[in-house]
């Protein structure tokens, strides 16, 4: 239910699943840094198996995807180790689901054992699970910003801190998310190997006060620049959120989520300015309430160019 997000690699956002981070993605650079100013547009195709979440005994529906995005990249400071990006995204869902659109700014930089990254996205449309008794439509104002402090040439610690603000089209439960909490990774191996592990705690607080929760997960998460052309990325996540409704009517008194999350992701450089992407989730839910209790799988295929 709750993670940071620089894009929305699975375009079905949810606090599990859209936390495929650009910095995951695109660390291999696809045009040259010397460039003042650097575009890049490209194309991703989306599969979503059990897109709507359906319970496991229940009849479940897969969901295609197209999406075109394009944005820009500037580098700036006196010796250009800030970097700003800016993007804009379309994508079209099958089975006639609405489009969505978002727009999202970001920039990080590092000065001696300092860094920061920070960004800020906005989505339109965008289908979503973080409320509810199932997927629906949003618009999400996200925030989010990370401060990392070199404690040794091979240890970096994090403080990390999320804000999300949605706008749900039905159900009467517009809804603010907040998340705050910390990592540590280990850079010993340089890039061949990095393994970071991190936790978060936080709440959701909702217009509909049923769907109030106190929630946390744990991750850890493996980055490997196995060549100056391919970059991998794996993790498992687990979490947790109870939710706080007092009426004990209410269909979610005593409710207590769990999901585990298995992600890959792959970035490979053709040329200098082409560059192709892969990430696949599996996602396991368990929960007290039965009809939110469920298994997916996304899978994503994308290519890039840079000029």
């Amino acid at each position: 239910f709750f993670f940071k997000q620089k894009t929305a690699y699975e375009i079905r956002n949810c606090d599990w699943s859209s936390d495929v981070c650009s910095s995951d993605l695109t660390t291999l650079a696809t045009a040259s840094a010397a460039a003042d100013i650097n575009f890049f547009s490209g194309y991703r195709y989306h599969q979503y198996d059990n897109f709507f979440e359906a319970a496991s005994s229940t009849p479940q529906t897969n969901v295609r995807a197209n999406e075109l995005f394009a944005g820009a990249t500037t580098r700036f400071g006196s010796s250009d180790n800030w970097k700003a990006n800016a993007r804009v995204g379309y994508v079209k869902y099958d089975q006639g689901i609405d489009p969505s659109t978002d727009v999202f700014f970001g920039t990080r930089g590092s000065h001696g054992s300092h860094s920061v990254d920070a960004g800020i996205n906005y989505q339109i449309d965008r289908p979503n699970s973080d409320t509810g008794n199932g997927v629906r439509t949003a618009d999400n104002l996200i925030l989010r910003g990370e401060y990392g402090y070199n404690i040794t040439a091979a240890w970096k610690f994090s403080l990390l801190a999320d804000y999300q603000d949605q706008d749900v089209a039905t159900g009467g439960d517009d809804n603010q998310l907040y998340l705050v909490g910390g990592a540590i990774r280990f850079n010993g191996w340089k890039r061949k190997f990095s393994p970071e592990i991190g936790y978060k705690i936080g709440q959701r607080n909702s217009d509909d006060p049923s769907n109030d929760n106190d929630q946390w997960q744990t991750w850890l998460k493996v980055r490997s620049q196995v060549t100056h052309k391919l970059y991998l990325s794996a993790r498992f996540r687990y979490g947790e959120r109870d939710y706080t409704v007092s009426n004990t009517t209410s269909s979610n008194f005593n409710r207590e989520d769990e999901r585990r999350q298995w992600t890959l992701g792959a970035n490979y450089n053709i040329t200098k300015m082409f560059s192709v992407d892969f990430y696949y989730a599996n996602l396991d839910a368990d929960s007290t309430k039965s009809s939110r209790v469920f298994d997916s799988e996304t899978f994503m295929l994308g290519i890039k160019a840079a000029f």
